[in-house]
């Protein structure tokens, strides 16, 4: 299970990566405190200090992908596009979750996003070995294209993947973390014991010292 980064700067957002996909770790994006919705991504430098963290783009693509918008206005509305997107998401994971299919706007969305990304193989051969090999080829995408087509990427690669069965929702009665059991037993209960897990021993411990009372 990966640790939680806490991101300092203007927006001190909180990354959780639990999720044990980048699928999971971008639904988890978007987190509860207190009981109330809680924006890690509030700002397009946010999202693209995530992708790095995730290891979904380079560290060194971070400003490439910045200065290719070349206008704030463009860079707001690409993180609307992509919350959107993560709503989407999320709603869907809770419908998996209860063993309910996919959504068809979704797997549209998703479908949408894959094809404007422009990657390719090229088969090459070897005369004088008469040996042959694959090569990927990928054109340069604009930075809009680039992000959402990374993400898309990753939910496809969940679902296609995936033992649903496996796919769970913190038992914290606040949380709304999802992560995908890959434990050997498959009982994982909590996003993270450090977070859900010791709050929940927390009250079970104070129930059973308010029981004991006289």
């Amino acid at each position: 299970m990966k640790h939680i980064h806490e991101q300092g700067g203007g927006s001190a957002a909180n990354f959780l990566f639990v999720g044990e996909h980048a699928a999971l770790d971008f639904a988890n994006t978007l987190l509860n405190a207190n009981g109330a919705p809680m924006e890690t991504l509030a700002t397009f430098d946010d999202l693209l200090q995530w992708l790095v963290l995730a290891k979904l783009i380079p560290a060194q693509e971070k400003a490439a992908l910045a200065a290719g918008l070349a206008s704030q206005e463009k860079g707001d509305r690409l993180l609307e596009k992509i919350r959107m997107l993560r709503g989407l998401w999320k709603n869907n994971l809770e419908r998996l979750a209860a063993g309910y299919a996919l959504s068809a706007d979704l797997l549209k969305l998703v479908n949408q996003l894959l094809s404007e990304d422009h990657a390719w193989q090229v088969l090459t051969q070897e005369t004088r070995t008469r040996t042959f090999a694959l090569h990927g080829v990928h054109v340069p995408m604009e930075p809009t294209k680039k992000i959402s087509s990374v993400i898309a990427g990753q939910i496809a690669q969940f679902l296609a993947s995936a033992n649903l069965q496996y796919l769970r929702h913190c038992a914290g009665p606040d949380c709304v973390v999802y992560f995908y059991d890959t434990t050997k037993s498959h009982r994982r209960q909590w996003c993270s014991m450090a977070i859900c897990g010791n709050r929940h021993k927390v009250a079970k411990f104070r129930s059973k010292e308010n029981r004991a009372r006289p």
